[in-house]
């Protein structure tokens, strides 16, 4: 047998050639000097010779000792990762970090002397510079005695019965108003989570890749059938056969081996319309089988750490894995006790925090021990950088066993909370059947899919601010304890939060297009790893364009960037912005562009907000309160916003929804707001007012009486601004004040309206106009871009055509359907065939079946 001592001696050598700040800190380990721990000592002398034990083997080194070494080896693991894994891990540890010494392989000639003692290998852990092996006690001294062995470790097999899993069908609970989707008995613990807005929105996980490590999955089940249909199941592998078939095999499992994985994958990301959905039911699946029953749940520390490295070679973003270590192990194993539930002394929470250091935001279950009181959370949940979730039944009561905090250390968990009494799921004996479940296993995949959605809305996010984001956004984020932690996650209201680190494209929405050309798009941008000014860009287009066109913002502080696009020829402009930061991490804005984006129609004289679209025109803010998006109750659509989606509101709370947008009135000669309120609020005790300001948002006049009371059915509130006429630069916001007494269900607001008529002659008598009339274009003259104004007093054809000084046809700029009353089109000075007419006289004539009328204007460049 060959030994590498000139490996070993070169390492040693090192230490006196290499700077040891240009090294990692675990570059070499000694080689300890009890290399078989007490334990695995203790079971060799009491097993017999062909006994086999499965054990941690520890290495000192990777198989190098220079830092040119160590820098070609990272250089080469680089190479190795995938385009999506790389991406990932640029938004987490930037362009430098990509690789690390943790990353590097395992040298392959000490992994091959250990093997060539006889013994079994079962897992390859690089993050550990370990194998697991299965072996006898003669192979494991014999593994000890190799100079380049530190140490070796039994690997903890608990017998943790995670989950009560009753069976029977789960009620379905009514909606309260129509959902785009018919989920089922899922509804209520979507709805609990807000996740219902999120998809009535178009985010539902869409390319997030997630990794469900768990018992097995039975593939044929209905609720798993568009995963594979549509190719989003990525890859599959088992860690315990060794083999790629994560589901059920009659000559080697259990009866219920793929049992509890079924519950958890159809938990987060099934989809059955009328029976089932997952928060994340768009998403793409890697599924790894790291769990082994017999009898009874056998939980293996190393699978969990192996199926954690997988995934981070796929690329995976999230791991939902819903077991765990803490209880019952099988003797004479007492590794795991309270005081290892610090974070860092198991196999499994090192390993979680290592795939979150990698970019993977890890969800676990805290455990269902918590009849045992304060500190009964298993592992990995005392991870200092997982989400740990707790159970919550139907009404938000924290169910009796869900686990408690604090760590050993003293940190509070879990991080947030979730359904886990009566959740929904698939029966794993009924391919087309759909059963209850209860744990914190079925609370943990909610939260799971929670998280996907709001990667495939934020694709710029790390797992801290994804963790950050459920955190603060969290029903009981103000007061947070080591029962609810910061409480029941709330995703569509941690959809709109900027957590540290995040790329801010802070931009007032146009609710109408100014008269004048070109148009100004401005916002402020800030955060990632400082902007790259050449990254920021506007994206517009003409309504009914294919593409959108592209213009660079500038900027002349590095903070408030600015571009100008042309006025649209038909009058109505789509656009969004992207912003990227100096490691190439962009963001746009609105979410999800290009399939989202602002539109403002032609001649808008209305700005309504049916909330549809998202919550871009408003901001949230304020104390002991947050208003969201809320898909339960609204007066039309399927969304709405609400002071406190699920839950009742707050005591002592002073919070706003302030509009962000400005409004002019300075040529209006009327003005009509109005909104449609639904609300439950303690009697001339608690109120919503409605105030605006004239001044940028310095000073706020309440406007009309404060909203008090109840209203069980949605109520139009109208607001008189008719003070406010000829001013410009109008904010306006909703203001919720309550006291320290009764709380009740809150005010849910839809259909904000803000309409005005501006000044153009006419008689504004609330009547119909009586005959057709062409208006004076505005500007005139103009540069670039007129607007043209006329008055229909029916339903109808019209036409508009532009002609040159000469009489020659330019350009019909318009030739359809009007509506009564005042219709505007835009005219950009371009002719027929797009290009730009040269300066002069221009005329623009109104035509419709018994009305003609010609108008003149001039154009200057």
């Amino acid at each position: 047998m060959r030994i590498w001592k000139p490996i070993i001696t070169l390492c040693f050598l090192s230490a006196t050639l290499i700077a040891a700040d240009e090294l990692p800190a675990d570059f070499h380990r000694e080689k300890s000097e009890q290399t078989i721990r007490a334990d695995v000592e203790r079971i060799c002398q009491g097993s017999g010779t062909d006994s086999r034990m499965k054990v941690w083997v520890y290495f000192t080194d990777k198989g190098f000792s220079t830092l040119s070494a160590y820098r070609e080896a990272v250089e080469s693991e680089k190479s190795n990762l995938t385009p999506r894994a790389a991406a990932r891990r640029l938004k987490a540890k930037g362009a430098e970090n990509l690789i690390d010494y943790k990353d590097l392989p395992v040298f392959q000639p000490y992994a091959q002397q250990v093997l060539a003692t006889g013994c079994e290998l079962k897992n390859t852990l690089r993050w550990f510079n370990a194998i697991t092996v299965s072996a006898t006690p003669e192979q494991i001294r014999r593994i000890a005695e190799l100079p380049f062995v530190v140490r070796i470790k039994k690997v903890a097999i608990s017998s943790y019965a995670i989950d009560d899993a009753p069976k029977g069908a789960q009620a379905v609970e009514p909606p309260l108003s129509a959902t785009t989707l018919n989920y089922g008995a899922s509804l209520a613990q979507l709805e609990q989570i807000n996740a219902v807005a999120a998809h009535e929105l178009g985010f539902a996980g869409q390319d997030v890749l997630v990794c469900m490590m768990d018992t097995g999955y039975r593939l044929a089940h209905q609720a798993f059938q568009a995963a594979f249909g549509e190719g989003r199941v990525i890859d599959m592998y088992d860690f315990v056969r060794g083999d790629n078939y994560p589901d059920y095999d009659s000559t080697q499992d259990a009866p219920n081996q793929p049992d509890h994985g079924t519950l958890t994958w159809s938990a987060l990301g099934g989809l059955a319309s009328g029976q089932l959905y997952g928060p994340a039911y768009a998403a793409q699946f890697c599924l790894s089988k790291t769990e082994n029953i017999d009898s009874e749940l056998h939980v293996e520390e190393d699978n969990w750490a192996a199926g954690a490295q997988w995934a981070d070679s796929l690329g995976a973003d999230v791991i939902s894995a819903s077991l765990g270590y803490r209880f019952d192990f099988s003797y004479p194993d007492e590794d795991y006790t309270y005081s290892d539930m610090n974070g860092d002394s198991t196999i499994v929470s090192a390993a979680a925090d290592q795939a979150v250091r990698n970019g993977i935001t890890v969800v676990t279950a805290m455990g269902n021990d918590g009849n045992l009181g304060a500190g009964s959370l298993i592992a990995p949940a005392d991870g200092d950088s997982v989400i740990a979730v707790g159970a919550v039944d139907e009404w938000g009561y924290l169910a009796s066993f869900s686990a408690q905090g604090p760590t050993y250390d003293g940190r509070i968990k879990p991080e947030i909370c979730a359904r886990g009494i009566g959740t929904a799921c698939a029966d794993p004996y009924n391919m087309t059947g759909y059963r209850s479940a209860s744990g914190t296993s079925l609370s943990t995949p909610l939260a799971g899919g929670a998280a996907a959605l709001l990667l495939s809305v934020h694709p710029n996010w790390t797992p801290m601010m994804v963790r950050e984001a459920l955190m603060m956004t969290a029903a009981n984020k103000d007061n947070p304890d080591n029962y609810f932690g910061w409480g029941i996650l709330d995703v569509a209201r941690a959809m709109y939060y900027h957590p540290a680190g995040d790329i801010v494209i802070d931009h007032e929405p146009l609710i109408r297009l100014p008269l004048t050309t070109p148009i100004t798009i401005s916002a402020r941008i800030s955060g990632g790893a400082g902007i790259n000014p050449s990254g920021c860009i506007v994206y517009w287009r003409e309504n009914g364009d294919p593409s959108f066109h592209s213009v660079a913002m500038t900027t002349g502080n590095g903070a408030d960037f600015s571009a100008s696009i042309p006025g649209p020829d038909t009058g109505a402009l789509q656009y969004y912005i992207e912003a990227a930061d100096i490691n190439g991490i962009t963001v746009t804005y609105p979410f999800g562009a290009p399939e989202h984006y602002f539109h403002i129609p032609s001649g808008i004289t209305e700005f309504n907000d049916s909330f549809e679209n998202g919550l871009y025109y408003w901001k949230s803010s304020g104390t002991n309160g947050g208003w969201s998006l809320n898909a339960e109750r609204t007066a039309s659509g399927n969304l709405s916003v609400t002071d406190s989606p699920k839950h009742d509101y707050r005591n002592n709370c002073n919070s706003y929804l302030t509009g962000n947008f400005r409004f002019n009135l300075g040529w209006a000669d009327t003005v009509y707001c109005r909104v449609k309120a639904r609300y439950l609020l303690q009697p001339s005790r608690d109120f919503v007012y409605f105030e605006v300001s004239s001044d940028g948002g310095n000073q706020w006049q309440i406007i009309g009486q404060p909203i008090t009371g109840s209203s069980t059915v949605f109520t139009t509130l109208n607001f008189d601004l008719s003070g406010y006429l000829g001013m410009n630069d109008l904010r306006c916001r909703f203001r919720m004040t309550t006291d320290n007494s009764t709380v009740g269900d809150g005010i849910y607001l839809d259909d904000f309206v803000l309409g005005w008529h501006e000044q153009t002659g006419i008689a504004d008598d609330g009547n119909l106009p009586q005959e057709w009339k062409l208006l004076p274009n505005y500007p005139n003259p103009f540069n670039s871009n007129t607007e043209i104004s006329f008055v229909s007093p029916t339903d109808g054809k019209a036409r508009i055509d532009i002609f040159d000084i000469g009489g020659r046809l330019v350009k019909t700029v318009f030739n359809g359907d009007v509506v009564p009353g005042l219709n505007r089109i835009r005219w950009g000075g371009k002719g027929d065939a797009g290009h730009d007419v040269v300066s002069g006289i221009y005329f623009y004539r109104l035509s419709s079946s018994n009305f003609s009328e010609l108008r003149k204007m001039a154009l200057i460049r």
